[in-house]
């Protein structure tokens, strides 16, 4: 197993490292022009998306979060020096941005500790450029959080090839010793669990959120789950183009909190069933596909809402 910093990196970490020296930024922040009207009840929840290039699909996403029914919601954009023109759509947004940057960075782990480490929200959620939120989401959100004690939030999300639905995938974290069976796009975190157990780690290129989540359920925290579809995911990002890398890191991750040879044997299942549904989809039998979740798998998959 490959070495890892016995901690992770830290809030605090971020939020004294120095800028970088190319640096842009924009945002409501930058101008004092940001009125937080958070409440007891109504508490400031922080969003961050985080992008490359993401020209085609980011104002999809932005819209989405600042359409929300909810209203205290300060949105972070952290944007790793896109070219194809992904900087125009966010400076369209600038006077309705909380704040966004614009730098180098080394990683998605590291761009996504940025944008938490940005927050100032007691619940901070994630959506990436590729991903988009349901209109009540945020207030979903908010309402699990007011009714119980909870450190993380998660649902359902509703799965797209090209603007064809597809499929909803639900979720249940008390599977995640198997494989990520909780969908990233939908988590919600108390910014108090993220104090707790650190920020994703920069060593994980492709499973960072599994690996977060599994750390969290191994340090006790407290997830709750919401029978509502919360975000919309478009097929054939990271984890669908990396495959094996993946599932790789999965092993990686779950070889940190307890070490097992058969994590190996199951990385080869995995990377075999994988391959296997990728070439029935492929050739026209998404069926046989569909036949194995409904029937089979851990975690129910519907074919489409």
């Amino acid at each position: 197993m490959k070495k890892y910093h016995h901690y992770p990196p830290t809030i605090r970490d971020y939020i004294i490292r120095t800028p970088h020296p190319d640096r842009i930024e924009g945002g409501m922040r930058i101008c004092n022009d940001l009125n937080k009207g958070s409440k007891p009840l109504h508490p400031m929840v922080s969003i961050v998306t985080i992008v490359r290039n993401g020209v085609s699909t980011l104002e999809q996403t932005i819209q989405s979060v600042l359409n929300q029914t909810y209203d205290a919601i300060e949105y972070i954009i952290v944007d790793g020096c896109s070219t194809d023109g992904t900087l125009d759509i966010i400076r369209k947004y600038d006077n309705r941005l909380a704040y966004w940057i614009s730098e180098p960075d080394e990683g998605i782990s590291d761009a996504f500790n940025k944008g938490i480490a940005l927050s100032t929200g007691k619940i901070i959620g994630i959506v990436n450029a590729d991903d988009w939120y349901e209109l009540d989401t945020v207030d979903w959100v908010v309402r699990q959080f007011n009714k119980e004690y909870t450190d993380i939030i998660y649902g359902i999300v509703q799965c797209w090839d090209s603007n064809q639905k597809v499929k909803l995938v639900h979720a249940n974290d008390a599977l995640l010793t198997h494989g990520m069976t909780v969908n990233h796009a939908t988590v919600f975190v108390s910014r108090s669990a993220y104090e707790m157990i650190g920020l994703f780690r920069c060593e994980f290129h492709y499973a960072m959120d599994y690996e977060w989540l599994l750390r969290a359920r191994n340090r006790g925290l407290h997830f709750s789950y919401i029978e509502q579809c919360m975000a919309n995911m478009r097929l054939g990002g990271i984890s669908d183009r990396y495959l094996k890398q993946v599932l790789w890191e999965w092993k990686e991750a779950k070889d940190i909190y307890s070490p097992s040879i058969f994590h190996s044997v199951f990385f080869l299942f995995q990377l075999v069933k994988g391959l296997v549904s990728r070439c029935l989809n492929k050739i026209g039998f998404q069926g046989v596909v569909h036949f194995y979740h409904t029937c089979f798998s851990k975690i129910k998959i519907s074919r489409k809402s």
